[in-house]
């Protein structure tokens, strides 16, 4: 009888195949294999616990970045980050308002009745003036009326809406047309023309058609008589019946620019056309021919342009006057209908001065309403005539939305700073890392991160205003144990907003410097497009070299075929042979017997330091293309024609070689765009030279503000590829994947052991219990011996 039996003598496998332990031998094999087990488990074990704090790290390394991220996106536009518009500097940010005036007295308009404005970034601080003297319209035009919209007109034909046809059936109603024309005026091909029908009572119902677009007239005609039917046109088209709006543009004048025909002058407005000259002289007009008008001070602006009309030598000259009214106001306008003229005092008089006599102001006329190329970086939404008002839009920095960006930088930073704090918790009698610390606690990377960017925070900006130099002065300031209640914000950034205020309005230059990368040269050709954290402050700044331009690599002019000898016609058409240096070196060419090919071979043939050449192939030709790698290319003594011929030329938008400082290396080239190399301090500056030709000991100079110097900070470490902090996120990534194949390895020898063990064991119980049994057998022949005996 098997005794002892339990479930703890009683083990599963994976397979379901069951064990019994402990039976024969009293052993507790399962609990013994466990044991052996958990301890083959330990290596395990604590790699699995490296595992979990290394994943621990990684999500607050990715906390980090995001802090990160946000506190550099925060400063993306407060830098000076070149773009086009200057869409990405805040400090070019612009604020409008405009303001309405008259001279005649009367009462303007507000000037939001006028008109609307908004400025992008691209828009130049001042101011400018306009007179609105008409806004553009879209052409309407009507039908006659109808008793019905669904009653067939019994109209058939095919009607052209701008240059689309459309076809309209005997059956059709208003509406059906009405239908029509707004399906034609649909997709890639619209129309810009719409219908619409106005009711004015049950029996009286109009089409009326509206051209989308403002200031063009719209293009509707037939051959036969369905617009005619309509009421719309009783010409097929070439007019219409009625016009309800007529197309116009919109009309303006802008900052006093002048009409320099020469043909039109007018007067600066007048209160009263009984105003008296002031004073006698003598006005000459000349169209090419002389003619002195006289004056005299009793004279009335009315006066003057009746006399100017009534003088036969100026009828001669075909020009007139006139009085027009503007408003309550008048101008005198003067207009010639001939040659140019020109006016001028000859006498003691004062009339063109006193009265603001000069070229008519230049009318601006648009098809839309809405103006975007009149002023750079203004949009203007025109909505109301008023001859006689000027406009006047001053355009200034928009210092709220800069100030909001040095607020948002100033948040960001915090945030960044205070998740540091959060890691870095010490306890206060120790200095060792508290309770409540996260698990970055002392790492390098993020701690360097803190200091570098504090740093910054604090020193500053170098080679701008001593008084502008760090943030402390603008009102930005570290936070103190004092300043604070909760000690994790010990060191972030506060704002006193009045100073900050009283800056911006008084010093925003000042201030917009302390920020950006301050860039400035003396050629006006050199534009700076953008440096990166290597690049230095110098405060002696550096001179940039411009070498050769388009020298290095040069073109001939293109042939036909490039297989026909250099004086055939489908060739460069030389006449006669000879011989020409190349750098130097002779290159002797035969225009009867030599290619475009073959000349390219001799070139190379002769084996000219650093110079190579080849054959260039496009669809419509080729052409001949010699490169140098360093010295200027240049032809010279040809006893032939063919360098005539050849007419090589070098892209002029390619500049051969820069340096800085005169250092050799230091610069490298791509069109015109140039690069600071490391060898310089300057490194990583990016700039463009727009010059035509090579110059020299261009200064340029430069200032790092702390928005450039902690953007740049954070674009190092924040780099997808070399990053600090993508390198410790991939370090223990790859920590794990090792740990975790490791993991994998060793729980797969402990499933063997475990199996091994359990079958050993096993095999001994099974061992054992046949013991047991045969030592029961003997047992029992051995008592049924004795019994029997």
């Amino acid at each position: 009888m098997v005794e002892g039996l339990s479930f703890n003598n009683l083990s599963v496998d994976e397979s379901g195949r069951v064990t019994v332990s402990g039976i024969s031998s009293g052993i507790d094999l399962k609990g013994t294999v466990d044991a052996i087990i958990a301890a083959k488990r330990i290596p395990v074990d604590q790699l699995d616990a490296r595992v979990v704090a290394n994943q621990e790290k990684i999500t607050e390394f990715t906390s980090l970045r995001t802090a990160a991220v946000s506190l550099r996106n925060a400063l993306s536009s407060l830098y000076g980050a070149v773009s086009v518009g200057n869409t990405s500097d805040v400090f070019k940010a612009k604020s409008t308002f405009a303001t309405v005036s008259r001279v005649d007295g009367a009462t303007p308009s507000a000037a939001g009745n006028l008109i609307g404005v908004s400025a992008s970034n691209a828009a130049l601080l001042g101011s400018h003036e306009l007179e609105i003297k008409q806004v553009a319209t879209a052409h309407k035009i009507a039908s006659q009326s109808f008793a019905s919209t669904s009653s067939a007109l019994s109209l058939s034909g095919t009607v052209d809406v701008g240059s689309t046809t459309i076809t309209v059936q005997s059956t059709d109603t208003l509406s059906d047309v009405r239908d029509r024309i707004n399906n034609a005026n649909t997709g890639s091909s619209a129309t810009g023309i719409s219908a619409s029908i106005v009711t004015v009572s049950s029996s009286e119902h109009y089409l009326v058609l509206t051209k989308d677009t403002t200031g063009t007239s719209m293009s509707v005609t037939d051959s036969g008589t369905v617009l005619s039917g309509l009421g719309l046109s009783s010409d097929n088209g070439t007019t219409y019946t009625t016009v309800l709006q007529a197309a116009q543009k919109a009309q303006f004048y802008a900052d006093g620019i002048l009409d320099k025909s020469n043909l039109l002058y007018e007067s600066a407005v007048q209160t009263s056309t009984s105003t008296q000259l002031g004073s006698s002289g003598t006005i000459r007009f000349d169209d090419g021919t002389t003619y002195d008008f006289a004056y005299s001070s009793t004279d009335t602006l009315q006066d003057l342009a009746d006399n100017i009309n009534a003088d036969a030598s100026l009828q001669a000259k075909n020009i007139s006057a006139s009085i027009v009214q503007e408003g309550s106001g008048y101008r005198l306008k003067i207009t010639g209908s001939g040659s140019a003229f020109t006016m001028t005092e000859t006498g003691a008089g004062s009339l063109l001065t006193d009265f603001g006599i000069t070229n008519e102001r230049k009318l601006l006329e648009r098809d839309s309403n809405t103006v975007t190329d009149v002023f750079a970086g203004l949009t203007l939404s025109i909505f109301q005539a008023e001859p006689g008002t000027t406009v006047k839009i001053d355009i200034e920095a928009d210092l709220s939305t800069i100030k909001q960006a040095i607020t948002d930088f100033v948040d960001a930073y915090n945030e960044l700073r205070v998740f540091i704090n959060t890691e870095n918790l010490t306890t206060d009698t120790t200095g060792l890392a508290s309770a409540e610390s996260g698990v970055l606690f002392g790492n390098t990377t993020m701690n360097d991160l803190r200091q570098r960017l504090a740093n910054v925070a604090g020193i500053g900006t170098q080679g701008v205003d001593a008084d502008f130099s760090v943030l402390a002065q603008i009102g930005i300031t570290f936070a103190t144990t004092s300043d604070v209640t909760d000690d994790l914000e010990v060191n972030t950034l506060q704002i006193d907003e009045s100073k900050l205020d009283e800056a911006l309005i008084n010093n925003f230059d000042d201030i917009r410097r302390m920020f950006v990368f301050e860039f400035t040269s003396s050629d006006p050709n050199v534009v700076y497009l953008s440096s990166t954290g290597q690049t230095t402050y110098n405060a002696s700044g550096y001179t940039l070299n411009i070498g050769t331009i388009g020298q290095l690599d040069q073109d001939s002019t293109e042939i036909t075929d490039k297989d026909a000898t250099l004086d055939h016609a489908d060739s460069f058409a030389a006449t006669t042979s000879g011989q020409f240096s190349l750098n130097g070196t002779l290159i002797t060419y035969d225009v009867t017997t030599d290619t475009l090919v073959t000349l390219a071979s001799k070139i190379n043939d002769a084996a000219i330091s650093g110079v190579t050449a080849s054959v260039l192939e496009d669809g419509s030709g080729a052409h001949l293309n010699v490169v140098s790698t360093s010295t200027p290319l240049t032809y010279t003594g040809d006893t032939g024609d063919l360098v005539a011929a050849l007419t090589m030329a070098g892209d002029p938008d390619q500049i051969d070689s820069a340096d800085i400082d005169g250092v050799s290396g230091s610069v490298t080239t791509s069109g015109r765009v140039l690069t600071v190399t490391d060898q310089t301090g300057a490194e990583g500056l990016k700039v463009i030279y727009n010059g035509a030709a090579s110059v020299t000991g261009i200064q340029v100079d430069f200032t790092l503000g702390v928005g450039a110097q902690m953007f740049n900070i954070l674009e190092t470490i924040l780099d997808e590829t070399d990053g600090s902090l993508q390198g410790e996120i991939a370090s223990m990534e790859g920590q794990n994947l090792l740990a975790e194949e490791r993991i994998e390895e060793m729980e797969n020898r402990l499933a063997v052991l475990e199996a091994t063990l359990l079958a050993k064991f096993t095999a001994m119980e099974t061992a054992l219990a046949t013991l047991d049994s045969l030592s029961e057998s003997i047992t029992r022949i051995t008592d049924g011996w004795f019994q029997s005996n």
